[in-house]
């Protein structure tokens, strides 16, 4: 058998739930914090994926000026093989090597006069 309603005893105040607009407040709060740091989360890796995705365009601008640079090497080399006497040019003008029967004459180096 059921009490009736007049025998129930009425619920102590520390075991009643908050009133449901408390309640759907809090909620509202909560959801809007968690927005509020989920999007400040978001712009910082947007801002961070923007900046990696310039760098990497700056990398890749210095791979083909790089890239520029190694053929022209590439190009020189391979005329100094294929040309002994542009070979023997550069290596005395640029390293100043001479042939083991070449006489060297040194000269005192100029002496600016005021």
């Amino acid at each position: 058998m059921e009490p009736s309603r007049d025998d129930r005893r009425p619920e102590s105040p520390e075991t009643e739930a908050p009133p449901p607009r408390r309640a759907s407040r809090l909620a509202v709060a909560a959801v809007a914090v968690f927005l509020a740091v989920l999007s400040v989360a978001g712009y910082k890796t947007w801002r961070d994926l923007v900046t990696v995705e310039a760098r990497a365009d700056e990398l890749r601008g210095e791979i083909v000026q790089v890239q520029g640079e190694i053929d022209a090497l590439e190009e020189e080399r391979d005329r100094l093989l294929a040309d002994p006497l542009t070979l023997e040019r550069v290596a005395r003008e640029e390293l100043h090597m001479v042939h083991p029967d070449d006489v060297v004459v040194m000269l005192p180096p100029e002496v600016e006069t005021p």
